[in-house]
């Protein structure tokens, strides 16, 4: 038994040892210390993302609702009124049924000027489902539905911004697309679900007979019920609303967890991230020990006189062993204050569309945790240089007389070469991920989208009024692009109802004459009927974006309302409802509910995101097919946003209350559908070039220590008549082959790696050949 008086001279006699030898105390706890920070970081984002439970009622029984479609393979696709219907009425599993739908609306209020938000219309039991109140206010009634009366709750983030944290706001009226509506309620700080949302506001009756597939479910499991057990139940009902409804054909539904649903897209990440800064401890924890068993040299004559005055071999392995524990406290403390400041950067760094990424802190938790990583990274990087000089042969050490240090021994050389070799097989491991991922990031970024992205300005135009006619929605969107292409630096101004970067659009049942309808399989059938999605763009569109023609021709002037209704096409409409074959798509007439359109021309597909395939699209002449909102695409012959500006006023003297919030550009929508692949190359990276630093501060420890010790024997080479090359070989093929052997283990090691990230990659193979050789002979 140890007693307490033991442990505080051990402990007062290991200060003062490290006080002794400053620049060893200071370079231990600065390695240990990046190690203890980064993991700290790191490990706050998990605990909350993955980690913790959702900050919902029993938030375990909270699941997700899908539909599937069995023919093309989607398997996270909305559902629509009827499935709600059915499955509130028909289902053996939930305790209760909720549904919501995000749309992007206008504001005009007192509070501000004219701005869009993102609007959740939803059944007025979600709260309910989620077991979440406002802070301020109430929720939602059920009559609130049945009387039609317009009521809304606001999300803490735009009650403290727009209408600046008013408390008074309760029963105020606010105008959502020239609607009045009632705030009932604001929500509490932390609720972010669904995360885009800004306000709430429940369905009203009329919506209840849409039939857009649109609807994300949320569903509370009734008690003893298991997710599998939910699953067949849903898909019984999915199975009855096939047979009731030919639009239902092939879908079936299924349930995913709550909690599962919200990280399925950052889980591999974050795996990802935590084991590349566990890997940094690790080199760290082995830098450590190489400087420690380095230090054992010059120990060794006062450890021998200490063992020859009669003290214990234990008592000397607990002596050292406390060392490295105050070593590590030293840098754990030093390492949890650098995690605070390394956590805020991530942070503000980290994709806005990952999930609780507000409710991380480097809180009480997380430090418990890593305080436990300490004690263990302290035995860990001491255990063995405290085993080696408790052993040591103080007899032998003393009869080597002064200097104070003996031979370094074979055992303790293969130590410190093992340690270093393993250090460089896990930076290995580090620098071939981070050079998948930024490869991968690379081809992202020189991804042929097909069109042109550079100098692109995107103007949302939707007018809070109403137009008299069709004619009167063309003048006013036609003079708007008129006026805006005689500004000073313009090179050209188009219009669409979506922006090439955005891969939704209307979607409508279509059927070319000729063509095989049984060919719409895949991407061109939904619900199990065959679709396309529908955008109008004005004259000259395609030109002005560079979007290849590839037969017939694009728009123009004389394709008006007096003019034959027409459509152009993508290479997927072609492909998805004429086949493969050599049937030439022009001049064949496209039945929907629009009067019959004639095709005149195929436009190539566009590729907005990296992985994502183009649906069938079918263009229509917006002078023939105007519609009261757009996006105007403006290039310039230099930076866009320095137009906006000029651009914004012109609108607005056309008309004031047009929300122009959302002006940006199409490189900064690109940057968005990247900022996820950037987090994870820009940390992995950093973290891998952390590693290699560290290995490389190994490796250059243990052959600078090795020279030192070979003084005298590299003076005698010289004086035998050894060569200066000869010598600079023999220092030098230490440390290769330790690199040898290291690049080697780590490569192997990569392999397995690579199928954990295969998920995270693009157009780069996870075994990439040219990635592991080239990383490989840096090393």
């Amino acid at each position: 038994m140890i007693s307490m008086d033991t442990l505080i001279q051990d402990l007062r006699y290991a200060v003062r040892t490290l006080r002794k030898s400053p620049g060893f105390t200071a370079v231990a706890v600065a390695t240990l210390a990046l190690g203890i920070g980064a993991n700290a970081a790191i490990f706050s984002i998990v605990d909350v993302v993955l980690l913790r439970s959702l900050p919902f009622d029993d938030p375990d029984r909270i699941v997700r609702v899908w539909a599937a479609d069995r023919e093309s393979g989607e398997e996270f696709l909305e559902s629509t009124f009827a499935d709600i219907i059915a499955f509130r009425e028909q289902n053996r599993s939930f305790s209760e049924v909720a549904a919501f739908s995000l749309a992007p609306r206008y504001l005009t209020d007192p509070y501000g000027g004219p701005s869009t938000a993102t609007v959740a219309r939803i059944s007025g039991d979600l709260f309910r489902v989620l077991g979440i109140s406002p802070a301020y206010g109430r929720g939602f009634l059920p009559e609130d539905a049945r009387s039609g009366e317009r009521v809304v709750i606001l999300s803490h983030r735009i009650w403290r911004g727009r209408y600046g944290g008013d408390p008074d706001i309760l029963g105020r009226t606010i105008s959502i697309r020239q609607q009045p509506y009632t705030v009932v309620g604001v929500m509490p700080v932390s609720y972010d679900y669904p995360k885009a949302a800004e306000m709430w506001r429940p369905f009203s009756s009329q919506e209840y007979q849409d039939d857009d597939r649109e609807l994300q479910v949320i569903a509370r499991l009734a008690p003893g019920v298991t997710v599998e057990q939910a699953t067949q139940d849903v898909g019984l009902i999915a199975r009855g609303l096939e047979e009731l409804n030919p639009d239902n054909a092939n879908i079936t539904a299924w349930v995913q967890p709550m909690h599962s649903m919200l990280v399925r897209n950052v889980r591999v990440p974050l795996i990802l991230l935590l084991s590349a800064v566990g890997v940094v401890l690790l080199i760290a924890c082995a830098n450590i020990a190489n400087l420690l068993l380095a230090r054992k040299t010059s120990r060794e004559r006062e450890i021998s006189v200490r063992i020859a005055l009669g003290a214990g071999r234990s008592r000397l392995f607990r002596q050292l062993l406390t060392e490295s524990l105050l070593v590590a406290l030293l840098g754990g403390v030093a390492g949890i204050t650098l995690g605070h400041w390394v956590l805020d950067f991530i942070v503000s760094i980290s994709p806005a569309d990952t999930p609780r990424i507000l409710e991380v802190a480097l809180d009480g938790r997380v430090i418990a945790i890593m305080a436990a990583v300490t004690v263990l990274a302290g035995v860990a990087f001491g255990i063995l240089p405290a085993l080696q000089a408790s052993k040591a042969n103080f007899r032998a050490t003393l009869m080597a007389g002064g200097g104070g240090a003996g031979a370094t021994t074979v055992t303790k050389q293969r130590a410190q070469r093992g340690l270093v070799v393993a250090e460089i097989a896990l930076s290995t491991v580090m620098v071939i991920g981070a050079a998948l991922l930024i490869t991968s990031f690379n081809r992202q970024l020189r991804l042929d989208r097909g069109f042109e992205t550079e100098r692109i300005l995107t103007v949302p135009i939707h007018p809070p009024g109403h137009f008299e006619s069709n004619a009167t929605v063309l003048a006013f969107f036609n003079d708007i692009q008129s006026r805006v292409r005689q500004i000073p630096g313009v090179e050209s101004a188009v219009m669409s109802t979506t922006s090439p970067m955005d891969p939704l659009g209307l979607r409508v049942r279509v059927r070319v004459q000729g063509g095989a309808e049984s060919a719409g399989s895949g991407r061109g059938r939904e619900r199990g009927r065959p679709q396309a999605l529908v955008k109008m763009v004005s004259t000259r569109f395609f030109e002005a974006l560079g979007i290849e023609l590839i037969r017939g021709r694009t728009f123009t002037d004389r394709d008006d309302v007096n003019g034959q209704q027409v459509a152009v096409v993508n290479e997927a409409f072609s492909r998805a409802f004429l086949g493969d074959g050599d049937i030439d798509p022009v001049g064949r007439v496209v039945e929907t509910y629009f009067p019959d359109l004639r095709i005149v021309g195929v436009v190539s597909d566009l590729t907005p995101q990296a992985g994502s395939d183009e649906r069938p699209t079918m263009y229509l002449a917006f002078n023939q097919f105007p519609i009261a909102g757009v996006k105007l695409m403006v290039r310039t012959a230099g930076d866009p946003l320095d137009l906006a500006p000029a651009i914004r006023d012109l609108i607005w003297e056309r008309d004031p209350t047009i929300p122009l919030n959302e002006i940006s550009t199409i490189e900064r929508a690109i940057t968005a559908t990247v900022a996820s692949p950037r987090f994870n190359m820009f940390l992995v990276g950093l973290f891998a070039s952390l590693a290699l630093i560290l290995a490389a501060v190994g490796v250059y420890g243990v052959t600078s220590y090795t020279v030192g010790q070979r003084t005298r024997e590299i003076g005698l080479r010289q004086a035998l008549g050894a060569q200066e090359k000869s010598l600079l070989w023999m220092v030098l093929g230490q440390g290769v082959k330790m690199a040898a052997i290291g690049v080697a283990i780590g490569l192997l090691g990569a392999f397995w790696l690579s199928r954990l990230i295969a998920s995270l990659l693009y157009d780069v193979a996870p075994t990439d050949p040219v990635t592991f050789a080239t990383v490989a002979l840096i090393l």
